[in-house]
């Protein structure tokens, strides 16, 4: 560029180097900033259920809530738990232990609630404890064995492997199938038709 007054040239930008070139020096100091863990990992909130530990990728959950009372829905099927109020928003929490068909004698769970990021419903699951946020390597994802139930290992991603423990990576989408919820709705209306 020319300045119609000095007869010289301006430079275009203050800096010394050209835009493009500070562009790409920034973008290498913040990938130097990550690790390779972080790069080649699955950020998941993992929770105790059942008497096992599962997960569910940090992308599907909303947020994680403290205990809170969950009121009884009457006649609700046997895995609604109830509601919660989240400032003024109905949340409907689910018991993950009656989901998986997990032992008869686990105790209700009373632990912080997770809201679920799902598409068509406003669900929660309850934990039955503290609820962690942990990043696991995408290499201690394994596949699902085969010995586990059917109704547990059409929910599953994948099993993570850490510390020596088993950890159910669940898929919230194949969890909250529209068809649970269809048989919800139909059993609602049908009592109330009752």
């Amino acid at each position: 560029m020319h300045d119609a007054h000095h007869g010289h040239r301006r430079k275009k930008y203050p800096y010394s180097e050209e835009p493009d070139e500070i562009l790409e020096s920034r973008v290498a100091e913040l990938k130097g900033r990550y690790t390779d863990k972080e790069k080649e990992s699955l950020r998941t909130v993992q929770f105790e259920a059942g008497g096992h530990v599962w997960a569910i990728a940090s992308s599907s959950i909303r947020r994680v809530l403290p205990a809170s009372a969950v009121v009884r829905i009457p006649l609700a099927p046997d895995y609604v738990r109830g509601i919660i109020n989240i400032r003024g928003s109905l949340e409907l929490v689910l018991d993950i232990n009656v989901l998986l068909e997990l032992s008869e004698n686990v105790t209700e769970a009373t632990g912080q609630i997770l809201l679920l990021d799902h598409p068509f419903f406003a669900v929660a699951l309850q934990a039955d404890g503290e609820v962690v946020s942990i990043h696991h390597p995408l290499s201690s994802i394994m596949p699902i064995p085969q010995h586990l139930p059917k109704v547990i290992r059409n929910v599953l991603d994948g099993i993570i492997i850490r510390d020596g423990k088993n950890i159910g990576l669940l898929n919230i989408s194949k969890l909250l199938t529209l068809e649970r919820f269809s048989e919800f709705k139909s059993n609602s209306l049908q009592q109330e038709e009752a």
